[in-house]
């Protein structure tokens, strides 16, 4: 018999050992509590951190870092880092009034699959951010309450960031700025009966650069600005049995120069001065929508200023402007809408105004009715076409009735 060849021991030696440097790599915890001190282990509950950056200076890619009740001064960097996770117990809170004006109590920068959970993170509203993130993808907030200081949130530099569970409040002026061709989503977590919301901020969500997507069980109420939309693109969609809720805000969304999709269920009510003050730009209601009791006499629900608006509901009704206080969707200044599936019934004004150069292309299955101006109203400098099967009340002096000629 031949003797196993040297090379193939010393080889599968290699392999062995190998082997076993990778199965001992495995992911760890370490513990954090206002009773540890950072020159411990702090890798048993108990032989803890006293600090939450002394955990993250130990951890390696892949731990968990484990924050015991109790509040935990100081600011926190994470940097070039992957697969952290920082979970609170519950009563866990970051907050320092100590820090300099201009900082942040977390920052995240070029870092990947970094969690946060079940944290309450406080800043300073004189100009302290609350969690700021910079070239990070995919960063994971869940659980949390972020509140208290100038910035919620600052997601910039092409970050990418979901918000899920977590409560964003009494922040000024900014809960949530997405800047930088950032991509956020606000959701609730799979599998989750918890909500998302947003309230109470001077500004809800400041959408200066990038994208939004509101999913799941979210709220944005109470705030001046439910959510401000300078350039990018924001959509609302698609769960069925979670309703997001636009309300109670001063306006609920303002946008210029943004692409907005919004499909159901969503409500849109309680808003004072407008549920949706569209500038140029597209908004696009799809499937569900509802948008009511919003405005103030005399004011309007839906006020489009140059832009395009389209009502397109998947079936009759599907779009649902009404009740409220003034008119419902007025366009001016060169806008353009296109209407099908909507009803725009018993608002305090006109249902539809269309004014100042603008066009509406009215589609099947809208319903105008019982409104207390006319159900329609087109201004002779303006123009209205398609059909009027739908309309009660209308005032559109050569309203054209010739076929759609399409998008």
């Amino acid at each position: 018999m031949k003797p196993y060849p040297t090379h193939r021991i010393i080889l599968l030696s290699a392999i062995g050992l190998f082997a076993v440097r990778i199965s001992c790599a495995s992911a760890s915890n370490l513990y954090v509590a206002t009773n540890g001190n950072d020159a411990n282990t702090c890798h048993t509950p108990g032989d803890p951190c006293l600090t939450i950056q002394a955990a993250v200076n130990k951890s390696a890619d892949g731990d968990t870092i484990n924050v015991a009740a109790g509040n935990y001064p100081g600011a926190i960097s994470i940097f070039q880092r992957k697969n952290l996770t920082v979970a609170g117990s519950s009563g866990a809170s970051i907050s320092d009034p100590g820090l300099p004006l201009g900082s942040a109590v977390i920052t995240v920068g070029q870092s990947t699959s970094i969690a946060f959970q079940n944290l309450a993170i406080s800043g300073n509203p004189s100009g302290v951010e609350a969690v700021r993130i910079s070239n990070g993808e995919a960063i994971g907030v869940t659980g949390c309450v972020i509140q208290n200081a100038s910035l919620g949130f600052f997601i910039n530099e092409m970050s990418t960031v979901s918000i899920s569970d977590s409560i964003v409040q009494q922040n000024d002026p900014i809960g949530v700025r997405v800047d930088g061709n950032s991509a956020v989503s606000i959701n609730s977590a799979p599998f989750s009966s918890a909500t998302t919301i947003i309230q109470n901020n001077s500004q809800g969500i400041f959408l200066r650069s990038g994208s939004l997507r509101i999913h799941g069980a979210t709220v944005i109420q109470n705030n001046d600005v439910g959510i401000l939309g300078e350039s990018g693109e924001i959509k609302s969609c698609c769960e069925d049995g979670d309703v997001r809720k636009i309300i109670n805000n001063g306006t609920g969304i303002q946008t210029r120069d943004v692409n907005v999709f919004l499909r159901g269920p969503l409500l849109m009510e309680g808003n004072t001065s407008f549920a949706i003050r569209q500038f140029s730009g597209m908004v696009r209601l799809q499937d569900r929508v509802t948008i009511r009791g919003n405005g103030a006499s005399g004011g309007t629900a839906v006020f489009v200023t140059g832009g395009h608006l389209q009502l397109t509901g998947s079936q009759a009704g599907d779009i649902q402007i009404v009740n409220n206080s003034g008119i419902g969707v007025l366009l001016t200044d060169n806008a353009s809408s296109r209407v099908l599936n909507t009803s725009i019934t018993n608002n305090g004004g006109n249902g539809m105004r269309v004014q100042a150069l603008s066009t509406a292309t009215l589609l099947d299955g809208n319903v105008m009715r019982d409104n207390v101006g006319f159900d329609f109203f087109c201004t002779p400098n303006s123009f209205g076409r398609g059909s009027d099967a739908g309309i009660k009340k209308m005032f559109a002096s050569g309203f054209d009735k010739s076929p759609d000629p399409g998008p």
